[in-house]
């Protein structure tokens, strides 16, 4: 074997090993954010509010740079019922079924409502940005060429690329929802 293959060999090894370290000793993870301590438990951030703990995909930090506007903040901090809607035929369909599902299980205040923007075949309600109220929101997932969150009159529209931006908007959603990011 020659030095150019050793030298190749000993990268891979180490990388190896050090991405072997940081997996065990990930579960010593710890972070701050504002008022609140996070921990990793289960390949999530887990925190405690209110004495109940939610976990998170991704910790406040990493959601820092998402595209929310002040306004579509100032609804998902402020209301007690909210309706959430998707198109059935979303390419990402079933990782929105998965975060509505996750919300659904840790948010019980605000009420959340599932509804689709085509219920053909479905028991679910059809609903879409025009029902929005200013006492009933509707959050809106919608695909797009660009990551955002913003708002059409009382209707908050997400925008995603693909799924990874659907769990990043969601979490962002769980942290203003239940006030850890403002």
């Amino acid at each position: 074997m020659c030095i150019r293959d050793r030298f190749i060999a000993a990268i891979m090894i180490l990388s190896i090993f050090g991405m072997m370290m940081d997996y065990a000793l990930s579960p010593n993870k710890k972070i701050t954010y504002g008022e609140y301590k996070f921990k990793v438990k289960q390949n999530t951030w887990v925190t405690e509010i209110n004495d109940k703990e939610y976990n998170f995909y991704y910790a406040p930090q990493e959601l820092q740079n998402l595209s929310i506007t002040e306004q579509a903040k100032e609804i998902l901090k402020t209301r007690d019922v909210y309706t959430i809607t998707y198109d059935p035929d979303n390419r990402d369909v079933e990782t929105i079924g998965k975060s509505l599902y996750e919300l659904e299980q840790q948010i019980t205040k605000p009420i959340l409502e599932i509804a689709l923007t085509n219920n053909t075949g479905t028991t679910l309600p059809q609903k879409t940005c025009k029902n929005a109220t200013p006492q009933q929101p509707v959050i809106y997932y919608k695909e797009n060429d660009e990551e955002k969150i913003e708002t059409e009159g009382n209707c908050v529209i997400i925008s995603s690329i693909d799924s990874r931006d659907i769990i990043m908007q969601k979490d962002m959603i769980k942290y203003i929802m239940l006030g850890v990011m403002k």
